[in-house]
């Protein structure tokens, strides 16, 4: 899940399993359904890897299964780069928000 914190609007994305922040985007993968028909949607969890925090890849995992859908996996940092290519965000709009917000 993703969030905006109080304080400093910050966005984290937050573990859908244990709740804790992810902080590191080696550390997670991000779990959905796959094997889906044309136009069908899935939502996606972000999860610790399970070596890094417990078992919450399997608790990510377990949940797709009790759907009756077989789940998938990407590396965190791969659906990352595949949203913001997708929104047509460019390297250098990146680093021109990002110094933006970090001046304020």
């Amino acid at each position: 899940m993703i969030e905006i914190r109080g304080v400093d609007n910050d966005s984290y994305i937050v573990c859908d399993a244990c709740r804790e922040e992810i902080t590191n985007v080696r550390n997670a993968l991000a779990i959905f359904r796959n094997f889906m028909n044309d136009g069908e949607k899935s939502k996606v969890l972000h999860v610790h890897k399970n070596n890094v925090k417990g078992d919450c890849t399997k608790k990510a995992e377990d949940y797709i299964r009790s759907k009756d859908w077989e789940s998938g996996s990407m590396e965190l940092g791969e659906h990352l780069a595949n949203l913001i290519h997708n929104i047509g965000m460019s390297p250098e709009d990146i680093k021109q928000i990002l110094t933006y917000s970090r001046k304020l």
